[in-house]
């Protein structure tokens, strides 16, 4: 009998820490930058090999955070109230004590977008999940760098700019969508957004709509132009209840494609809710961070 065995040592802590970012001016418009946590993740796959170096065992492990220094931002202030998203980070000074550099990890990414070239939703209920500490001014950045060298015990310094995404969120809904194949949706908040909302025609075939649901339980949208500017879509009932149904987002050739689809044919007085931000603005938020311990 042939025994396979899988051992895997891995390695997580996290440490509570209190550096801050000196004020940037005590305006409205300020910002306070700090750390919240960090969390360092080591991981070593010590499962048996053959003599040949190849792998016996059939499983493996597979953790997207392995090897990686994970630190919490938490940034403060009157504009996070209003901010959707943030994104296009850019690390201008980065070290460990004894002169290392803190390279931010190459696979960084928060779900399939990545925040050194993109904005990313702030999703307020996800990033609060758990936590005491939830408030409409403060949201949560996590950053991840490459590991310190065992010898290191603290973060030098971290200086750079996360840009946020604010705007003015409304609320719309548009009656009957289930009966407007291939119509383009016309509204104010839409134009003042920079919105073009386009739903599918499931009897014809339309140029960028490279996915669709199944016809009659389903709502398919091309969102083209501002596209961030679209916070959220869901499809609702007559009173203004949420239909359970599913969502899948594809995003290629100019634009994203939503589809919404329901287990059961949709009936006519279904409903689309959608909100969008208006009157966006990018707002640089600098941080400028010294003397971290490591966990």
């Amino acid at each position: 009998m042939l025994t396979l065995l899988l051992t895997i040592a891995s390695l997580s802590t996290a440490a509570p820490v209190t550096a801050n970012a000196p004020a940037v001016g005590d305006g409205p418009e300020h910002v306070d930058v700090r750390v919240l946590s960090i969390a360092e993740n080591r991981f070593k796959d010590l499962t048996p090999r053959s003599s040949d170096g190849s792998v016996v065992q059939v499983f493996s492990s597979w953790n997207q955070d392995r090897n990686t220094l994970t630190v919490a931002l938490g940034l403060r202030g009157r504009p996070v109230t209003a901010a959707t998203h943030y994104g296009r980070i850019a690390l201008k000074g980065a070290s460990f004590d004894g002169g290392a550099a803190l390279t931010l990890n190459a696979d960084f990414k928060v779900g399939f977008t990545d925040p050194r070239t993109e904005f990313v939703q702030i999703d307020r209920d996800s990033m609060y999940f758990g936590r005491p500490d939830a408030s409409a001014d403060q949201i949560i950045v996590e950053l991840k760098f490459d590991l310190p060298p065992r010898k290191a015990t603290r973060i030098e310094k971290l200086t750079g700019v996360i840009e946020l995404r604010t705007g003015d969120t409304r609320e719309l809904t548009i009656d009957g969508i289930a009966s407007k194949p291939g119509a383009a949706i016309e509204n104010s908040a839409l134009r003042a957004a920079g919105v073009t909302l386009t739903v599918a025609d499931p009897k014809s075939k339309q140029p960028g709509f490279f996915m669709s649901g199944a016809p009659g339980k389903s709502v398919t949208l091309k969102v083209s132009g501002n596209v961030d500017a679209l916070l959220d879509a869901e499809l609702i009932d007559a009173d203004g209840e949420p239909l359970y149904a599913s969502r899948m987002t594809s995003t290629g050739e100019g634009a994203t494609v939503i589809v919404l689809e329901d287990d059961a044919d949709l009936p006519p007085t279904t409903r689309l809710k959608l909100r969008v931000a208006v009157d966006q603005k990018t707002i640089p938020v600098p941080f400028d961070l010294k003397s971290i311990e490591l966990p």
